[in-house]
């Protein structure tokens, strides 16, 4: 069984992955660099058997370097039945390949297209006022938001994959169930309404500042005017895209209200 400070030893070697990736084989020199004192644990006193070990875990690796913790668990139980003797060492190649590809969609699907960008508008309000410590705030928010996520993955996944190998996969599915993320959908739409006219509102602060002195309102005007033009086109979209994607709730509602009622204060 893999002790406490092995399992925290692939935990913090997983993060170094993609660091020799190669067009060959992919992230298999990382996956093996996170494996090896364990695989010299389950082989001690057996040479041979260890560079086997290390072999197979050097083949064609590739999957979303969040989900790679849970592979690399997987692995390690089954070098521990091979060690065993239950089962062939062959298991671990057709576990790898199984396994490997629908993670690295799933991880694709939540992190890539959804979670960073959450992330990012829930941190832009705050960079926008234009203070050191409210950026700071919005920065370490958005830092702490995604990465709550992204860590609570890689180590629930490594713990699943040591515990149940390739049985894991409904379990670690379970973490992640699509109405959450459509609920990070409508979040999104949410900050996006929020987002929009404060935008518009600060690159109009930004204008005014730089105005040379004795140029009135009145030169002013046409500016305004057309980035007023934008500001209901941007909404018209957001709308049309909601609609198009039956996105409609209470939470979208509010969000585009929000935004009107934020553009039409600002500009009014």
């Amino acid at each position: 069984m893999i002790s406490g400070a092995l399992k925290v030893d692939v935990f913090v070697k997983s993060f170094f992955i993609q660091a020799a990736w190669n067009a060959e084989r992919m992230k298999n020199a990382g996956f093996l660099f996170a494996l090896r004192r364990s695989l010299k644990q389950i082989w001690e006193g057996d040479q041979p058997n260890f560079e086997a070990a290390c072999a197979r875990a050097s083949s064609f690796f590739n999957t979303h370097p969040y989900f790679a913790p849970a592979v690399m668990g997987v692995a390690l139980h089954l070098e521990e039945k091979i060690a065993s003797g239950l089962v062939l060492p062959e298991r671990i190649e057709v576990a790898k390949s199984r396994i490997a590809a629908p993670l690295n969609a799933l991880g694709s699907l939540w992190f890539w297209d959804h979670l960073k960008l959450l992330a990012f508008l829930m941190g832009l309000p705050f960079v926008l006022m234009d203070h050191p410590a409210a950026i700071s705030a919005g920065a370490a928010g958005m830092f702490l938001f995604f990465n709550f996520f992204h860590l609570r993955t890689r180590w629930i996944g490594l713990k699943f994959g040591l515990l149940y190998g390739e049985d894991m996969v409904p379990d670690l599915l379970r973490m992640f169930p699509s109405r959450l993320l459509q609920s990070f959908r409508r979040m999104s739409v949410f900050m996006l309404g929020l987002c929009v006219p404060l935008m518009i509102a600060v690159l109009f602060d930004r204008i005014q500042d730089r105005l040379p002195p004795g140029i009135g309102q009145f030169h002013y005007l046409p500016a305004l005017f057309f980035f007023k033009i934008i500001l209901a086109l941007l909404l018209m979209a957001s709308v049309t895209i909601v609609l198009y994607n039956r996105w409609v709730s209470v939470y979208v509602l509010l969000a585009l209200s929000l935004a009107v009622a934020v553009g039409v204060a600002r500009w009014a």
